[in-house]
């Protein structure tokens, strides 16, 4: 009984600190949607690329042509992970944040671009998709998070990192109930849209921390 009633509580206090956050540190909204772009991202990914491209490319073995561009995507991005942070350190984490971003316009704007059947040979072909999306997911997981911590302090990182997993769920959980209903050419400008909406959201939120006194709380994070 008491797990029972812990439970709802633990939730209910989650959702109360999401929404103070929203309230005393906004700044949380502006980076919503770069969470929200991975997200439709990934969708636009498995349902247009992998589930209709692909199919139709690779006919009976597009099952196992599927499964490997897919795990592909997990490669690219492990791979580059260790690259996206030498590069934070460089030329710093707004840099390889928003390159990551348009890693995920190009994808949406390939999308657009491609026509109902792809060119022979059909594994080059599609490689370009899966590749962008392990880019993209390098610079953003392997900045993501230190960018978090850094921006909200052990204080708010709770309720920071709270406002992670609900952008990216919700925009996930709306791209993977609409886009069946959807053309290509909607599913690309939705994922484009929410990819541009989420650039120009972030360079929003570094102008309004940069401007504003202790705007990051613990500067000193590393993004490794």
């Amino acid at each position: 009984r008491t797990t029972t009633v812990a439970v709802p509580s633990r939730f209910f206090s989650r959702i109360g600190a999401v929404c103070e956050l929203w309230a005393r540190r906004p700044v949380v909204l502006l980076l919503a949607p770069t969470q929200a772009a991975f997200g439709v991202s990934a969708a636009l990914l498995g349902y247009e690329v992998t589930g209709k491209l692909v199919k139709q490319a690779f006919g009976a073995d597009a099952v196992l042509a599927g499964s490997l561009c897919s795990a592909l995507v997990s490669a690219v991005a492990a791979l580059l992970q260790p690259v996206s942070r030498a590069a934070a350190k460089r030329v710093g984490r707004p840099a390889v944040l928003l390159a990551a971003l348009l890693s995920f316009a190009a994808l949406a704007a390939l999308v657009l671009a491609t026509s109902d059947g792809l060119a022979a040979p059909a594994f080059v072909t599609v490689l370009p998709f899966y590749l962008l999306q392990g880019a993209g997911r390098a610079g953003y997981e392997g900045i993501n998070k230190a960018l978090y911590a850094d921006t909200f302090g052990p204080t708010d990182s709770p309720a920071a990192f709270s406002n992670i997993v609900l952008a990216n769920g919700a925009a996930s959980a709306v791209a993977y109930f609409t886009f069946p209903s959807l053309g290509r050419h909607a599913m690309a400008y939705a994922a484009g849209t929410c990819a541009a909406v989420a650039i120009v959201g972030y360079i929003a939120a570094e102008v309004a921390i940069q401007r504003t006194p202790g705007g990051r709380a613990n500067p000193r994070v590393d993004p490794a």
